[in-house]
């Protein structure tokens, strides 16, 4: 049995929620820490706590406001924004499915807002195209997106979403938003990230 004399002295890896390379913690800086630890692999940073040795919390680093910060300009409805910022919050601390099941929600909420027909999101996005609403370049690279979205969400032996996956999914849909909502001088994001501020 461990003595707590012991328990003290050790201080557990962290594994980064950007790549997953185990971080190896210094024992007297990190006993007793609370704050961002750098990944040496993928420069990303995870927040910990850590008492007495024990890892209380580890949460993604990554600054996910700054994933939708090109969005700023457009005039997104609200309810569409928070979707997309929900997705750029799971996929920084590495949730990698929840992220393209967002994204679809996204897409999904901004076709219905430019009034296609509701249906399967792949129609959805071919009649999107048809109305001129995306162009042709973009629709091929929503149907990966939309693959990934619909592996990820349902198919048992396809429920692996990587990071590449993801991150391809959560741009292709803001390239969407870009594309059906027109830039403003007053956007409504900035209501959106006032409610889901980190």
């Amino acid at each position: 049995m461990t003595s707590s004399s012991e328990r003290r002295s050790y201080v557990p890896n962290v594994n980064c929620l950007g790549c997953a390379e185990v971080i190896q913690l210094d024992r007297d800086t990190y006993q007793n820490y609370r704050g961002p630890v750098p990944c040496p692999k993928c420069k990303a940073h995870t927040n910990v706590v850590i008492r007495a040795g024990e890892l209380e919390s580890a949460l993604g680093g990554t600054n996910w406001a700054a994933l939708v910060m090109d969005l700023e300009s457009y005039d997104i409805p609200v309810p569409i924004l928070e979707d997309v910022l929900e997705a750029a919050a799971v996929f920084s601390i590495n949730a990698r499915k929840s992220c393209v099941v967002m994204c679809g929600r996204a897409m999904h909420g901004a076709l219905l807002a430019k009034q296609v027909k509701d249906g399967m999101l792949g129609a959805m996005l071919k009649e999107a195209a048809a109305k001129g609403l995306i162009t042709e370049d973009l629709l091929k690279t929503t149907q990966a997106a939309n693959y990934f979205r619909v592996t990820g969400a349902h198919h048992k032996e396809l429920r692996e979403v990587d990071q590449t996956k993801a991150l391809l999914t959560f741009e292709v849909t803001k390239n969407v938003l870009k594309h059906i909502f027109p830039q403003s001088l007053t956007p409504a994001w900035k209501a959106a990230r006032g409610s889901n501020a980190p």
